[in-house]
């Protein structure tokens, strides 16, 4: 079954979507690859790719695909055989220490 895009995806990963639409740039995302898939997760990497994901990284024991792809292909990303989820990936930003808000 092909996984839900963004269906996890916290309010500042969609704010972080919204923001690539804006730019039109590419956006950060994190793959999760269905268990009836994990043996053959170099395999649902290489779909991926094929369907616009660059920057590719594999982290085979927890199942996870992570990259980078454009706005437009991001919706590709979640039809792919093997896949559950696809989340664009948040970022966090810390104050430094001597900041005065922290």
């Amino acid at each position: 079954m092909a996984g839900k895009l963004g269906a996890k995806a916290s309010g500042a990963s969609k704010s972080a979507a919204k923001t690539a639409v804006a730019l039109g740039a590419t956006v950060d995302v994190v793959v999760t690859v269905a268990d009836t898939h994990r043996d053959n997760i170099a395999t649902v990497a290489g779909r991926l790719m094929a369907a616009g994901l660059s920057a590719c990284q594999t982290l085979t024991s927890a199942g996870i695909v992570i990259g980078s792809v454009a706005h437009a292909s991001l919706g590709a990303l979640a039809t792919v055989a093997g896949v559950k989820a696809v989340e664009v990936s948040g970022g966090v930003q810390i104050a430094p220490p001597d900041a005065d808000v922290q």
